[in-house]
Parts: structure tokens; sequence; C-alpha cells
């Protein structure tokens, strides 16, 4: 089969799985805030200088290339995430071929795609998916060429566009360092040292791209801030690595997984004890990105389960493996085949077609979603875009081009932790100050749901906000489950209440 067509059948079963997911406004909102940050970088801004989010800058840049070259839709954003995908999927093939063969690349190829599709969230366009791309690039390049100076350098600049996604593959970064130390022990000392620098060139030379912009603005405090010391503290903050790694199981171990968890267990006990291509060092290298993945993951302090997308595309290889072994070992195909159907939970997927028709059948748009609903209308009752502060559904500021109305509250949830809010703004302030100074623009509507799941630790912020609604503001509709409160009056003397 030609590369032209295993491409066309990546895109083909891409596209089954994928499709009716073009259309929803939101499936994870965490993708709302990287579509307004990378629309901020297409309106002139660094990030960070206007707007602020808890990502480093290559996911922002990454969408503003999405809206720049797909369009300014919600569809044009997930056909990019679908085009990253099938790129990804295509580099697995290249890899399961030259380490394996050709069956296993193909193999992983589908797993990866089918799997990262039916992961929660994997749908969206998300940085896990984004990051994949020059991730599994850099293996490609580990496994398929000798080390020479264009090789590790490019290594480096793989890994550094890995990890200035998502900034907890820095551990692949190690990862990869402490193999190339041990692979590289018997060159001459000279030698030795040059290769390791010059892989650490590679990921030092991205780093220094991105940094110029804001060191010829005198605003490179503001970027460290940004991308390192909030992340530490972020980290930091949240569950250990213990708790972390026993949620994941919990979670990673739903139905829509079971098949790809069993035979990567297959795998690794075939690769490990029965040898097979016993002399393959692919195999090593596969085996220091899946350890080192998996460690960023559960390191990472969060247990989200579409954190586990990372780790998707090398249990796929390791799953072919297995899969492979099994089909020459005389097991039936059409076994392993109703398996693989009858654990996957393709349900959703259908449901989501099922609604693609009825819409379409009904003459509807394709476009779903109460964010639609609630733009149209806020944009027929603000013609003249007053301010508007929306603590759900964030998306909704770029279907009407407007802004949010503080930098920290891009995403609606930064608000409740403090220590983003005086890492960005200055020890001064807080989570209580951001709110007051929200409330003292006196937007025109507030949009929230009933229950904010990210205030409700925070009982004096939930006070003053549930106060200054009664008092300043009417709730004037209901859109499933959304609140819209609007001012009752633009009189400048309108009252904060503390």
């Amino acid at each position: 089969m030609s590369s032209f067509r295993i491409i066309l059948l990546l895109s083909l079963i891409g596209l089954i799985l994928r499709f009716p997911y073009f259309f929803p406004a939101v499936i994870d909102w965490d993708e709302s805030t990287f579509i307004l940050m990378g629309q901020n970088i297409l309106d002139g801004n660094l990030p960070y200088t206007e707007f602020w989010d808890l990502k480093p800058p290559l996911t922002f840049y990454s969408f503003a290339f999405f809206i720049f070259v797909f369009g300014k839709s919600i569809l044009a954003i997930r056909l990019g995430g679908f085009v990253f995908l099938i790129a990804t999927s295509y580099i697995l093939y290249l890899i399961g071929k030259q380490a394996y063969n050709k069956n296993i690349g193909i193999i992983s190829a589908i797993l990866c795609i089918v799997f990262v599709s039916l992961t929660p969230s994997g749908q969206a366009t998300m940085t896990e998916i984004v990051t994949l791309l020059p991730l599994m690039l850099a293996l490609y390049i580990l496994i398929r060429f000798e080390y020479s100076s264009k090789t590790l350098f490019l290594l480096g600049v793989c890994i550094a566009s890995a990890f200035l996604v998502r900034l907890n593959l820095a551990y692949v970064a190690v990862g990869i360092f402490i193999f190339l130390f041990f692979e590289m022990r018997e060159l001459k000392f000279s030698d030795f040292v040059k290769n390791l620098l010059i892989f650490i060139s590679g990921s030092l030379f991205v780093m220094l791209l991105i940094s110029l912009p804001y060191l010829i603005t005198n605003q490179g405090i503001l970027l460290f801030d940004s991308v390192f010391r909030v992340s530490l503290e972020h980290t930091s903050s949240r569950l250990s690595i213990s708790e972390v790694f026993i949620e994941l199981i919990n979670k990673g171990f739903g139905i829509q997984n079971l098949f790809l968890w069993g035979t990567t267990l297959i795998g690794v006990f075939l690769l490990s004890f029965k040898q097979i291509n016993k002399k393959n060092k692919a195999t090593v290298k596969v085996g220091v990105f899946f350890i080192s993945i998996l460690y960023s993951i559960i390191a990472s302090g969060s247990s989200h389960e579409h954190y586990l997308i990372q780790i998707i595309p090398i249990m796929s290889i390791i799953s072919a493996v297995a899969i492979d072994y099994l089909i020459n070992s005389k097991i039936k195909l059409f076994i392993l085949v109703i398996l693989f159907l009858g654990l996957l939970p393709f349900s959703s997927i259908f449901n989501e077609y099922k609604t693609l028709v009825d819409r379409s059948m009904n003459n509807q748009k394709l476009e779903v979603g109460p964010q639609y609903e609630i733009a149209q209308f806020l944009e027929e009752m603000n013609p003249k875009k007053e301010p508007i502060y929306l603590m759900t559904d964030h998306i909704i500021y770029w279907f009407m081009n407007m802004k949010p109305p503080s930098k920290v509250t891009l995403h609606p949830s930064n608000i409740a932790r403090e220590y983003m809010v005086k890492i960005i703004k200055g020890e001064k302030f807080s989570s209580k100050s951001e709110l007051l100074e929200i409330l003292t623009l006196k937007p025109l509507f507030i949009v929230k749901n009933k229950d904010l799941w990210y205030l409700k630790d925070n009982i004096e912020l939930s006070q003053i906000l549930e106060k200054n609604l009664s008092k300043n503001y009417t709730k004037i509709k209901t859109i499933e489950g959304r609140n819209i409160y609007k001012r009752k009056s633009t009189l400048v003397d309108t009252k904060i209440v503390l």
C-alpha cells in the first residue's frame, strides 16, 4: 500500500470518527481559551500581554495558525486538530514500519486515531493533540536516523516544540537526554559532549525564538512568570504523584480504553520476555518515551482523563506489536475484530450522527450548542457592545468579536486561583480585587450557571457576586441552564456591594 493510500485510509477513518464533532460549540472549555488566545495573537498581541492563560506560548500560536489557515469558525478549529491527528498517525505508521514491520505501522496508526477520538475531550482540538505531532516526530527522528549533528539538533527542536505546548513533556526531554548520555558514552569524550550540547542547543533554539519578542520589548519577566513560575505553583498546589497515578488508573481503565490497555500489557510482555526483536534498539527508544511520557502525566498534579491522550500513540505501537503477534499465532482475526468492536463505545458517535442528520433534515444549522443561541441573544440586546462578563461559555466572546473584562479571567475559573492573580498582576492583587475590578466596569450582561463549581470553596467571592447580582442586575433569560443577568441601570453611581 502506497503512502498516499495509507494517508487516505487514515483520513477516512479519522473523518468518520470525528466529523459529527466538528459542529458543537464547546466540547471542552479549555479549547475555548486556546481559541481566544490564538485570536488575540492574530489581533497583534503577544501571548500573556493583553490576556493570560496557563499554557506555554506554542499552544496559542498553534491556534492562531488554525484560525489563519482554516478560518474563524469552530469547524476550522476542529479541522486543524483533525489534520494534526492524521499527520501524527502517519508518523506513527512510519515509526512502526521502521522499528518492526509495515503491518504494525498501519495497526498502530489506526489505533491512535480511534482511541484519541474516543477519549473524553479527544474530539476537541486540545493541547494533547497539538503536541503529539512534534512529540512523535522526535521519536521518529530518534529511531530512523543515525546520530549526527543535524539529527540531534532537529531532535532538540521537536522535543522543545512539544513541551512548549504542554510543559509537562519537559520530562521527556530529560528522559531523552539521559538515554543519549548512556547511548553515546562509548564515543570519544569530545564527540560525546559535542553531541549532547547539539541536542540541547536544538531545544534552546526554539526557546530563544519564542523568547525573543519578549526580550526585545523588555517583557522577559512576564514570559518567565507565565510559563514557568505559575506552572510550578500550579503543579505544587495540585495532587501528589501517587494520587494522580491512582486516579488516572481508575479513569484510564474505562470501557473505551480496555482493549488498548489489554493489548498494551500483552505487548509489553512480548517485548520484554518473548524477546521479539531482542536486538532492536527501537524498542528501547519506544520504552524511553513510554516511561517518560507516563511520568510527565502523573507528575503534572492533575488527573484529567484527556491527559492520557499523550500516551496513546506509544501504547498504540506496543498494542500493535501484540495484535500482529496474535494474528500470526493463528489467533482468528475475527475474534480480535469482534472484541475490538464490542469494547468500544461507538454509541456516542452514532448519537452525534443522528443529531446531525436530524438537524439537516429539519433545515437547521449544523452548528449546535447553547453558546450560539446566547451569542445571538446578546448581540441583539447589546448593539453598542458594552462590556459583558461570561463566567461560563467564554467562547461567546469570540462569536461576538468581544473581549473579556480583565486579563486574568479569560478562562472564567482563573478568578478563583489566587496564586495566579498574584503572580500575574502583583502581590497586592487577589481574587476578590479581581472580581471587584470587573464589577466596577458595570458589565451590561453577566452570564453564569446557577452554581459555579470553581467558586464553591470561596464563600467570600460567591457572596460578593450574588449580592451584586441581586442589587444591580435582573435575570432576564435562561438558556439551557445558563442564567443571563442584565444591569438594572446605566447610572455611573451604581454601587458595588461588598
